[in-house]
């Protein structure tokens, strides 16, 4: 990415444009999840069903 369309795609994702918001998913999504696990107090995944 150069810098001036980085620059279009961060200001379009800071202001909230779908189609901007999208695009920065894809990209940093796998990054973020990942740094996430690994942060203290993580939970480990669940199958997604409230426990009993």
């Amino acid at each position: 990415m150069d810098n001036e369309y980085g620059d279009r795609v961060a200001a379009g994702f800071a202001a909230g444009d779908e189609d901007c918001v999208a695009l920065v998913s894809r990209r940093w999504r796998p990054l973020v999840h990942a740094l996430a696990r690994r942060s203290p107090g993580a939970r480990p995944a669940t199958s997604g069903r409230p426990r009993t």
